[in-house]
């Protein structure tokens, strides 16, 4: 019981990092599947980005927040190509 404990105090200490890597694993598994709905990953991928960026920017990781940058300008070219 303490695992689950401690991942649910976890959840609770860092909900920005938690829901921002919910929504990154859905929009890989969306774009994963490539169907008629895939070019919603775009969205999805930009959501997560721009919520890392912020916890980047809070937390002063430089080097995270010049990657998630860089993946936000990429989901932006994904949603400009297919929309």
């Amino acid at each position: 019981m303490r695992p689950l404990a401690s991942a649910v105090e976890y959840v609770r200490r860092n909900k920005m990092e938690c829901v921002a890597s919910f929504f990154s694993a859905m929009g890989s598994m969306l774009l994963s599947f490539n169907g008629e709905h895939a070019k919603y990953a775009w969205i999805i991928f930009f959501v997560s980005n721009a919520m890392f960026v912020g916890m980047a920017i809070r937390k002063r990781l430089f080097g995270f927040l010049v990657l998630q940058t860089y993946f936000t300008i990429t989901a932006v070219i994904g949603v400009v190509n297919y929309f």
